[in-house]
C-alpha cells in the first residue's frame, strides 16, 4: 500500500539510483515514475491512497551532473571538409544543417529534400521534422548527385555494395569514415567527438538565432524538446564560439564557405569516403 511508504524508503531508493553514478537526468526520471505510481494509488479506482508526509520536503540526490557538450573548432571544421569528397561533405552539412544523425542520413530517399525545403518523419518518435533547406545543404546535395547519378525515390547514399549507411546492428559506414578521418587528421575522441558533434553544432548555431521557439526547436531536432533542451541550445553564444558559429550560420545563409586555413602550416588531408560495405 502506498500508505506505508516512507520518505525513508524514497530518499533510501534516490540515493540509491544516483549512487551507481547516473546521470541527473536519469534520476529526476527514475523519481518521477515513483510520484507517477503514487499519483495513480491517490484515484478513487485505486481506493484514493495517499502518502502520510509531504513528497516535497524529502531531501533530494540530484546524480551525476552532465558533461559540458563540446565543438569542434573554426580550423578542425575546415580541416574535416577539406579532407572530405563531395558525398561525405553533403554528409557533414546535413548533420550541421539539418541536424540529421547517422541513422537519419541512411534514411533519406532521394526527392525527400528540395531547395526548398525538406519534411520528413522520424520513424523512432513519428514527429513531423520539416523546415527550410540552407542553401550551402541544397548545393552540398546538388554537387554530391552530379557526380553520383540517383534516382528519384532511392536512397540518397548508400554503400559501394549498394547497401544502406547504416544497417543491421554494427555497420555504420559513416562512423567508420569518421573514425578513419579522425585518425588521418590526427585528432583523437577527446580532441574531436563522434559524427554527433555535428548535430550538436548545427543544433547551437539554430538554436542561437533569434526569434528561435522551443516549436522550432522541437522540429529541428525532430523529438520533443524539453525546457532542459532550451536551457541549451536556446541561449545565446559562449564567447569561444561565436567565431565558429557565425562562419557556420554565414556559410548555411549564403551556401558559400571559406576553408582557407587560419593556422600556418597546416597540411591538405588527402580525401577520404564512406566506402564502407
Amino acid at each position: 500500500m502506498v500508505g506505508d511508504l516512507t520518505m525513508h524508503d524514497v530518499e533510501a531508493f534516490n540515493q540509491h539510483v544516483a549512487a551507481n553514478g547516473k546521470s541527473a537526468k536519469h534520476v529526476t526520471k527514475q523519481m518521477s515514475v515513483v510520484k507517477d505510481i503514487i499519483q495513480r494509488a491517490g484515484r478513487p479506482e485505486h481506493s484514493s491512497q495517499t502518502l502520510s508526509w509531504n513528497w516535497d520536503s524529502r531531501d533530494i540526490v540530484r546524480g551525476k551532473a552532465a558533461k559540458t557538450r563540446s565543438l569542434p573548432t573554426l580550423e578542425q571544421l575546415k580541416r574535416i571538409l577539406i579532407a572530405s569528397e563531395s558525398r561525405e561533405q553533403a554528409i557533414i552539412w546535413l548533420g550541421i544543417g539539418l541536424g540529421f544523425g547517422q541513422a537519419d542520413i541512411s534514411a533519406i530517399h532521394v526527392g525527400q529534400i528540395d531547395k526548398q525545403g525538406y519534411d520528413l518523419r522520424r520513424g523512432k518518435t513519428q514527429i513531423e521534422r520539416y523546415g527550410e533547406t540552407p542553401p550551402m545543404v541544397w548545393n552540398a546535395i546538388t554537387k554530391y548527385l552530379k557526380e553520383t547519378s540517383r534516382s528519384e525515390g532511392e536512397l540518397l547514399f548508400i554503400t559501394r555494395r549498394g547497401q544502406p549507411l547504416v544497417h543491421g546492428n554494427r555497420c555504420d559506414a559513416i562512423r567508420l569514415w569518421w573514425d578513419k578521418l579522425r585518425i588521418e587528421l590526427d585528432e583523437t575522441n577527446e580532441t574531436l567527438s563522434g559524427f554527433y558533434v555535428l548535430r550538436h553544432l548545427g543544433a547551437t548555431e539554430f538554436g542561437s538565432r533569434p526569434g528561435c521557439s522551443l516549436a522550432d526547436m522541437r522540429r529541428w531536432l525532430g523529438h520533443t524538446a524539453t525546457s532542459t533542451i532550451a536551457d541549451v541550445y536556446m541561449r545565446p553564444v559562449a564567447p569561444e564560439h561565436r567565431k565558429l558559429i557565425e562562419w557556420v550560420r554565414q556559410a548555411l545563409l549564403t551556401g558559400k564557405a571559406n576553408l582557407r586555413s587560419t593556422v600556418k602550416g597546416k597540411k591538405r588531408t588527402a580525401k577520404k569516403s564512406v566506402s564502407a560495405e
